[in-house]
């Protein structure tokens, strides 16, 4: 038996999102503030500020992206995870880039 089978608890895998800094410790308002929020964060960038993108060095299941905030003289890393194809979608993303450049010229 596996340590996992030791256990009386049940496990399943989810995605983080995010998070978000909220002014009360409770309530369906914060959830859905927050959640509206981490959407708006998720859909908000746009290709030209993309600045690098890469798959990781030591674990090819993750792959990232730096971009440029759109209202403040700071960058954010975006971190995904993919079981699959992380060199192919940032291949797909870098392609994405330079297109958008080309025609931006």
């Amino acid at each position: 038996m596996s340590d996992e089978e030791n256990d009386s608890e049940i496990s399943f895998s989810v995605k983080f999102l995010g998070r978000v800094e909220v002014v009360r410790p409770a309530g369906m308002e914060i959830l859905m503030e927050s959640a509206a929020a981490l959407q708006f964060m998720l859909y908000s960038c746009t290709l030209s500020s993309v600045s690098f993108c890469a798959v990781h060095q030591f674990q090819s299941k993750l792959f990232g992206f730096v971009t440029k905030h759109p209202a403040l003289d700071s960058h954010h890393c975006y971190v995904f995870q993919s079981k699959k194809f992380s060199h192919l979608l940032v291949s797909m993303i870098g392609e994405a880039f330079r297109v958008s450049n080309t025609q931006a010229a």
